[in-house]
């Protein structure tokens, strides 16, 4: 029995190929200005094209922005108009098939 796990062992790993795993593709956010004003400016950059989700929370959790936007890949610009008047903290995300970014700004 000991001989035959040993050779087992020993040819395993021609049986079973190994698996690659590819990495997460890359997407990278900025947002400009922070401070925030009326409007930022999310910059974002992904090695290829897919669907990004713009969310914009204020500091209580509640949604103040939400779009769905058909990202060309590389680097792309979203405009997104904040709430008037409102000052305070905000945590805009971003929402792609890699995952989830989340940048925290301040409006003054």
């Amino acid at each position: 029995m000991k001989h035959v796990l040993i050779i087992l062992l020993a040819i395993l790993p021609a049986i079973v190929p190994a698996q690659t795993v590819a990495p997460p593709p890359l997407v990278d956010m900025q947002v400009a200005p922070n401070p925030l004003a009326d409007s930022a400016h999310i910059n974002i950059f992904m090695e290829s094209a897919g669907h990004v989700l713009i969310n914009v929370y204020d500091a209580a959790g509640y949604a103040v922005h939400g779009s769905r936007h058909d990202h060309p890949g590389g680097s792309q610009r979203y405009d997104i108009a904040l709430p008037a008047g409102a000052p305070g903290i905000y945590f805009i995300t971003v929402q792609t098939a890699a995952g989830r970014l989340i940048e925290k700004a301040k409006k003054i």
